[in-house]
């Protein structure tokens, strides 16, 4: 295990509430988001299908899925009883549907399966993509079709109307 410096510790420690973790390239955040992961659901039991953890490009995303698998595939390994490993090979089979994203596909997956609340059609849903074709460094992904109807879309789903 790293020796963490306060920052991380407190990172990784932090309950029962929302963390942003920001730093430079190669500082170890995804080392420390990692450790978080593996503290809620293994200390936690907070199964994974439960918890949101969103970068900005596709290659972090699937990093961040496959050093948790890593992880949890060790904690199989070093299990005691069959629930606990019941429970770790769970975790395993739902990594694959986890919310570990991009924050362009986490907010595209809450438009798709909630259009109708804020009264888009399917067919509009449809147009409303991400495009794999930006490679700026800071996204790796970046919104297709009308920007403007998806940041729309979004602020109805999280600030309606009269709230």
């Amino acid at each position: 295990m790293p020796k963490w410096n306060a920052q991380q510790k407190k990172a990784i420690e932090t309950k029962q509430k929302n963390i942003l973790v920001s730093a430079s390239a190669g500082s170890g955040k995804t080392t420390v988001l990692i450790a978080r992961l593996m503290d809620l659901v293994m200390k936690d039991h907070i199964s994974i299908d439960e918890i949101c953890a969103m970068t900005f490009t596709e290659a972090a995303a699937n990093e961040m899925k496959k050093r948790l698998a890593s992880e949890l595939q060790k904690a199989y390994a070093a299990a005691q009883s069959m629930e606990e490993k019941a429970f770790i090979t769970k975790q395993l089979t739902n990594l694959q549907t986890a919310h570990i994203s991009t924050i362009h596909s986490f907010c595209l997956s809450i438009i798709q399966k909630y259009y109708y609340i804020i009264g888009l059609s399917q067919k509009r849903i449809a147009n409303i993509t991400l495009s794999r074709c930006c490679h700026e460094p800071s996204f790796s992904t970046s919104i297709r079709t009308t920007r403007s109807d998806l940041l729309r879309a979004l602020h109805d789903v999280f600030l309606p109307s009269g709230k």
